[in-house]
């Protein structure tokens, strides 16, 4: 009996450590997302990409905040205020302009996304979306500026050909700059932008 006791007590401790083990080591993907393992420094600690399910990984790791992928993108609405316009023959005057874009961020870019942010920030659902919005920004206000009013108020009075004329390009203009500039982020295709207003300038008031 005392053998018996001496052999079952180790396995059953060690059944039970394996036991929590597992369940430490028990992490899920949201669906339409992907995640990289990091340490408690919210560090990356390999090249390994997860996606939706649940994973066994190391219990001294956890998954980062979820990226979206090609077949969940997300939406953020990037607003750009005052651009100057060029104007022939008289001064610049000013417009603005709201895009709603869709996005998410390549298999290969995950990595390279947490490892571009400062140690022992944990990027949440919220701060890759301002991300993005600081990085499309800019490509938008530049793209804004190349035309003139007059070229953004013909045809208004038909709103949905001028909508898709305008929505068609800014696509193309910025999804040019984002791959140029080699972006984290990647406009979807077939629909980077959902839809596109302008405001406060060029007879848009």
């Amino acid at each position: 009996m005392i053998i018996f006791i001496a052999i079952a007590v180790p396995v059953v401790v060690c059944l039970i450590v394996a036991v929590v083990v597992i369940t430490l080591s028990i992490n899920t993907v949201r669906d339409g997302k992907m995640c990289v393992p990091l340490n408690s420094d919210n560090e990356t600690v390999n090249d390994k990409v997860y996606f939706e399910g649940t994973h066994l990984i190391s219990p001294a790791y956890h998954f980062s905040e979820g990226l979206p992928v090609k077949e969940a993108p997300m939406a953020a609405g990037v607003e750009v205020q005052s651009t100057r316009i060029p104007n022939p023959g008289g001064d610049p005057t000013e417009l603005g302009i709201f895009i709603v874009f869709k996005f998410y961020i390549k298999e290969e870019n995950a990595y390279k996304y947490f490892d571009s942010l400062a140690k022992r920030y944990s990027a949440e659902e919220y701060d890759i979306m301002n991300g993005f919005i600081q990085k499309a920004s800019s490509v938008v206000e530049e793209v804004l500026s190349r035309n003139t009013c007059a070229q953004y108020d013909e045809g208004k009075d038909d709103e949905a050909a001028h909508e898709k004329k305008w929505i068609d390009y800014f696509a193309r203009e910025c999804n040019i700059s984002f791959v140029k500039n080699n972006s984290l982020f990647t406009l979807y295709e077939p629909e980077p932008i959902r839809a596109i207003f302008f405001f406060e300038g060029c007879q848009f008031d």
